[in-house]
């Protein structure tokens, strides 16, 4: 049996909700103890009163709303208490898919004693792992079944879950130049600001701290999707997304002058892209049909 005082404890762990959810959930809890008092005549008297509401007294979608609410360590706790409603499977689902938005086994068939618990636990310690040494982390998600080893599936993993250390997910996109290509792909920056959508890009894949190819590559990999999602921007600033960098297509100057007066980059973005620029060759194709062509 639990002590009253560790219930007390748990009790005060699960009113983690906003005031107004608060007030809802204990008028729809008094009306609830009012119909069972009137059902049983009269209430039992010569108890305390329980400092918390004992979940097992609700119903159960209002319990499993109120656990709704807890991370996987108060959900745990909450267990303790009440097992059915702490171990049922569309919590720990919903754990699972809000931590981890993507998973290769989310689209299989599950067999019938699968156990979404069982499999936060693994994306956690897969996640761990991961941030020790990318590729055992990888190989651990694949021998549970929990990814395919495809650069799509891949890519879609680490863009919808933040419990990859950057550091170690670089390491591992700079290896896996093909997971890199799909997850620029997965950035949508259409009539994005341009600072945002360098914010953006860089949040899911952080930039080396020294400037090398690697940075180069991500520099040429942003350009390029900016541009495919931003086609008649493209236009009023002339550049060309047939060229091997949409930087080098036009004078630096020019390009700098309509980033800032058309796009709104000033600051110390626009001295970055500056600085990006400063060691880059301006390259202009000309076609044999040109008429300024003699």
């Amino acid at each position: 049996m639990l002590s009253e005082e560790f219930k007390t404890q748990m009790g005060q762990v699960l009113w983690r909700l906003p005031p107004r959810q608060q007030q809802q959930l204990q008028e729809e809890l008094a009306d609830h103890l009012t119909k069972k008092g009137g059902r049983n005549g009269k209430r039992d008297e010569g108890k305390e009163p329980h400092s918390f509401i004992d979940l097992e007294m609700l119903p159960p979608e209002l319990g499993i709303t109120i656990l709704s609410y807890l991370n996987a360590t108060d959900l745990c706790l909450a267990s303790c208490v009440w097992q059915d409603l702490g171990n049922d499977e569309y919590l720990w689902q919903g754990l699972c898919k809000s931590t981890w938005g993507h998973c290769s086994i989310y689209n299989k068939r599950l067999p019938a004693d699968f156990s979404y618990r069982r499999l936060y636990l693994q994306l956690d310690e897969g996640s761990l792992t991961f941030n020790a040494n990318p590729q055992e982390g990888i190989g651990y998600f694949m021998s549970k079944g929990i990814l395919v080893d495809h650069p799509t599936e891949l890519a879609k993993f680490i863009f919808y879950t933040r419990r990859l250390h950057w550091k170690m997910l670089r390491i591992y996109l700079d290896e896996r130049r093909d997971v890199l290509d799909e997850l620029v792909t997965l950035h949508n920056f259409t009539n994005q600001f341009l600072p945002n959508a360098l914010r953006d890009f860089f949040r899911h894949i952080h930039a080396p701290e020294e400037r090398g190819e690697y940075l180069e590559t991500l520099i040429t990999k942003f350009s390029h999707r900016f541009c495919t999602c931003n086609p008649g921007l493209v236009h009023d600033l002339g550049l060309s997304s047939d060229r091997t960098t949409t930087f080098d297509t036009l004078d630096h100057v020019i390009l700098l002058n309509r980033l800032e007066k058309f796009v709104g980059l000033c600051g110390s973005a626009l001295s970055w892209m500056s600085s990006y620029l400063s060691d880059r060759c301006c390259v202009r194709a000309v076609l044999q049909s040109d008429p300024a062509v003699h």
